[in-house]
């Protein structure tokens, strides 16, 4: 099955992630705080740095090694696989 993350709002598309990603727990645990720090706004930036819907440090990003963390999709990876 294909998800075409571009086309779902952003709240669906980090569930979708998250599922695809093998993380149930993850999508459930994590979605109220991630709203809590974004707003599921990819654009919000911290005053610490930290980017995107799962609020990342780039630093973080390029470790993780999932692309672009200023996209929605590769910062969405980045998070979930953050938390695995």
């Amino acid at each position: 099955m294909t998800i075409r993350i571009s086309r779902l709002p952003i709240h669906a598309a980090f569930v979708a992630l998250c599922l695809f990603a093998g993380m149930v727990s993850a999508a459930q645990t994590t979605a109220t705080k991630e709203y809590q720090e974004s707003t599921l706004d990819q654009n919000k930036k911290s005053s610490v740095g930290a980017v995107g819907v799962m609020q990342l440090m780039p630093a973080t990003g390029e470790t993780l090694k999932v692309g672009d963390i200023h996209t929605t999709e590769a910062n969405i990876h980045a998070g979930t696989k953050y938390l695995d």
